[in-house]
């Protein structure tokens, strides 16, 4: 199965613009709460990174993190054949 490059990247494209558009929704209708939670992780290379300043919430974010991993590398497998 050939992946189609466009594609993929109207996908992430696209997946970024929802990323924010969520961001900007939460921080109209849920700005009364106090307790705000955030989680950033990434990828620098091959090393994982992350920054919380809730504990399972950062697990939470490591998991997708890995989840979209093993998805990536699934795709790309898939790719080559």
């Amino acid at each position: 199965m050939k992946m189609n490059p466009s594609i993929i990247f109207q996908v992430g494209f696209a997946l970024i613009f929802i990323g924010i558009f969520l961001i900007i929704f939460s921080s109209i209708f849920f700005s009364q709460q106090k307790d705000t939670k955030f989680a950033v992780v990434g990828v620098f290379g091959f090393i994982p990174f992350g920054i919380s300043n809730d504990k399972r919430l950062l697990y939470f974010s490591f998991g997708l993190l890995a989840l979209f991993l093993v998805l990536y590398l699934a795709f790309f497998y898939l790719s080559r054949k």
